[in-house]
């Protein structure tokens, strides 16, 4: 008996240990925990509200106006970065679905007053926090407005002593948001060259070139651009600012800026590319650009790039590019009407039966016509004289519209219209 109590005693000082050792070995990777995870777990209990509040995606940089007007970056990835971060974030409550306010009124609020903006790299969709509007804590941005979904922040002023505690270095540098400078270059170009380098944008006739850093990559384009000889482009603190480039077919009427892009407002088409440089703090989002043009002005550009003709208000005319100049055309409704003329002539029966040649079977129908420089496929036309065959027309603009037989569904015949007097060609037949 006392040999088998001895050994259950023994037993059980064994598994004692074995349980302080476990436990000893938990507290170890307890403390091996990384910083972050025991502060995001300590932040958690140490809110004084039971409230959960939506989730705000990390931005790419943070943005920080003081109350001294003094702007300042802080880029991902950094530690100041983070640690404004999580103070914000004890900031938060439950979002509401509050008041919208204007881009502008907006604007003017950041104008007036202390702020935070939470940007991103690739979309404009920015929250404000808002340090010096009793209304207002927080402002999700939208298009071209913004919603409130906090009235307040959490303990303010502490919060803003925090920040500034936080932000308070010699090192950090300083932006100034108003610092900028417009010009609109004198010489127009027919096309954007390839050694420009600009980027083809998502609105017809528009390119852009951002430089962030590159001075002689500047210094050079400048040079391209004939605009080397202006003192007030020449020296861009690349430190704090950043140089747009758009090539465009447009006037720009104005740009307006804010931390999360640059909207352009563009107006009337014009036949030439025209160069604006923009120099604007880094402080704004250059890799955000918008583009506002109406639609009859970016379906004359759209025309004018692919050479098709185009129709002008301002005369009430038509127009093409297609050989490289600007002309005047008469529209294809109108070499419709003319081909349709010629065509009742008894030369142009030469099928079995009377062919009825229309350019549209109904008035709801679009014409089938295409303007061309110069003669093609000159082997299918038929019926052409002696001097139509030995005339040269390379580059004369002519409309050649397709006319079908009402009688026949398989029998049409092109009529080449002179774009420019009306005057008949000629004419080749079709049978498909």
């Amino acid at each position: 008996m006392k040999i088998k109590n001895k050994k259950v005693i023994i037993i059980s000082i064994l598994i004692v240990l074995l349980i302080a050792i476990f436990l000893i070995l938990k507290v170890k990777v307890i403390d091996k925990m990384t910083p972050g995870m025991v502060y995001k777990n300590s932040k958690k209990t140490s809110s004084d509200s039971s409230e959960e509040h939506a989730e705000i995606p990390t931005p790419d940089r943070i943005i920080y106006k003081n109350q001294d007007g003094e702007y300042m970056i802080f880029e991902k990835g950094t530690s100041d970065f983070s640690d404004i971060y999580d103070e914000l974030d004890l900031s938060l409550s439950k979002f509401i679905d509050g008041k919208v306010y204007s881009e502008d009124k907006i604007s003017e609020m950041q104008s007036n007053g202390s702020f935070i903006e939470y940007d991103y790299d690739t979309i404009s969709k920015n929250y404000v926090f808002m340090f010096d509007e009793p209304e207002i804590g927080l402002i999700k941005r939208l298009t071209d407005s913004g919603q409130v979904l906090q009235t307040s922040l959490k303990d303010k002023e502490k919060l803003v002593k925090r920040l500034n505690s936080l932000v308070k270095s010699d090192y950090l540098t300083k932006y100034d948001f108003d610092s900028e400078y417009k010009l609109t270059s004198e010489v127009k170009f027919k096309e954007v060259e390839t050694a420009w380098n600009f980027e083809k944008t998502n609105t017809t006739g528009i390119y852009k070139k951002i430089i962030k850093d590159d001075k002689t990559e500047y210094k050079a384009l400048l040079k391209q651009l004939a605009l080397d000889n202006i003192q007030e482009i020449s020296d861009v603190d690349f430190s704090k600012q950043d140089v747009v480039f758009i090539a465009s077919l447009y006037e720009v009427d104005n740009i307006k800026k804010n931390v999360g892009n640059l909207k352009y407002n563009l107006g009337k088409f014009h036949e030439d590319y025209e160069i604006d440089l923009y120099i604007v703090s880094k402080v704004v989002n250059t890799n955000c650009l918008y583009f506002n043009v109406s639609e009859d002005q970016k379906l004359l550009a759209y025309a004018f790039i692919t050479k098709t003709p185009y129709y002008s208000s301002e005369d009430q005319k038509y127009y093409t590019n297609l050989t490289g100049n600007k002309e005047e055309v008469i529209s294809l409704d109108k070499a419709a009407e003319i081909a349709e003329e010629e065509a009742k002539k008894d030369i142009y029966q030469y099928q079995g039966w009377k062919s009825v040649f229309v350019a549209r079977y109904d008035e709801n129908d679009s014409v089938s016509g295409e303007l061309i420089s110069g003669l093609d496929e000159i082997s299918r036309l038929y019926n052409w004289n002696e001097e139509w065959k030995v005339k040269d027309y390379t580059g004369k603009l002519m409309w050649k519209v397709r006319l079908e037989d009402l009688n026949d569904p398989l029998t049409s015949l092109y009529v080449y219209v002179d774009a420019k007097t009306g005057e008949i060609i000629g004419a080749g037949q079709s049978s498909d």
